[in-house]
Parts: structure tokens; C-alpha cells; sequence
């Protein structure tokens, strides 16, 4: 049986999120006592009837495309720092993320998110999620957080049907 097969018990210290725009410029941020996770919405279809009638055999018919769409909610030591760009500059496109490029075409900017789950503390493999074209959305900073911490959470939406995993 493969590593990846295996039951690993994965824990909050095992997940990191490398965030990068179309030109090259990273952010690698450590999740430590974050939460986060995507849904593969899958595509879209419909069923073929006659009448208004399910067929004795349905028929059913692909109509389009769904996305990924996912959320992270994390820990975060700093609002915004002074000499680094910062997780909130990179959601924003702003401050000292203000020349980071999208990943797509159009109006709207994308992010690159690569996720990576590494669980060989307990006896599993490494592993990564990529999602190429993410809108991101909803940003909520709590500056009370918890533990002394701020907390950071947002929503993604990537534009493609489903994530590439390796």
C-alpha cells in the first residue's frame, strides 16, 4: 500500500498555503491553528424528459463548468507590516502587493493557491493542491482573535473545474 493510502492522522501544524501571483511574487504562509478546505462543486448538467417525464433510462446532459470553491481562516501576528508584504496586502492587491499581477485575464485579479499538506511527522507523504485562478473574497480580519493573535479569514472561488492534485 502506497503512503498516500494509508490512514495518517494529519494535524493544525501540517498545512501551508503558498500564495503567488502571475508574475512570480510569493507569499508562503504557515497555517498554524488555522482552519480551511475546498469543495469541488462539479459541472453542471441537466435531464433530458419527455413531456415533462422522466425517461425509463434518464438521460442526462452536461450544461457547463462548476468551480472550486473554498475558505481559510487562520491566526495572523500582524495586520500589516512595515518592511514585508503581508497576507492582507496579498488578498488586496494593495500596499506593497499593489504591483502583484493576476493569474488570469479580465477585470477581476486571481491568485495562484498551492496548498501543501504534509503529514510525514505522521508517517505520511507530502502532498500539494494547486488552484490556479482564485478570486478572492470576503475578508474578514478580527484584530481580537485569539491567543494574542489577530485572525484572518477569506473566501475563493478558482475558475476552473476542478484542482490539480500531485
Amino acid at each position: 500500500m502506497a503512503a498516500s493510502d494509508s490512514v495518517v492522522d494529519f494535524s493544525q501544524i501540517d498545512l501551508s498555503l503558498v500564495i503567488s501571483d502571475g508574475s512570480g511574487n510569493t507569499l508562503t504562509v504557515g497555517l498554524i491553528q488555522a482552519d480551511g478546505g475546498w469543495t469541488i462543486e462539479g459541472d453542471t448538467y441537466t435531464e433530458g424528459r419527455t413531456r415533462g417525464l422522466h425517461r425509463s433510462t434518464p438521460v442526462v446532459r452536461r450544461t457547463g463548468s462548476g468551480n472550486v470553491t473554498g475558505n481559510v481562516a487562520a491566526n495572523v501576528a500582524t495586520f500589516r507590516g512595515s518592511t514585508a508584504v503581508t497576507l492582507y496586502d496579498v488578498l488586496r492587491f494593495a500596499g506593497l502587493a499593489s504591483s502583484w499581477t493576476t493569474t488570469s485575464a479580465g477585470d477581476r485579479k486571481t491568485l495562484r493557491l498551492v496548498w501543501t499538506l504534509n503529514a510525514s511527522a505522521g508517517g505520511g507523504a507530502t502532498q500539494t493542491a494547486t488552484f490556479n485562478y482564485c478570486v478572492i473574497e470576503n475578508i474578514v480580519f478580527d484584530p481580537a482573535g485569539s491567543e494574542g493573535l489577530g485572525r484572518i479569514s477569506f473566501d475563493w472561488t478558482d475558475l476552473e473545474a476542478v484542482d490539480a492534485i500531485a
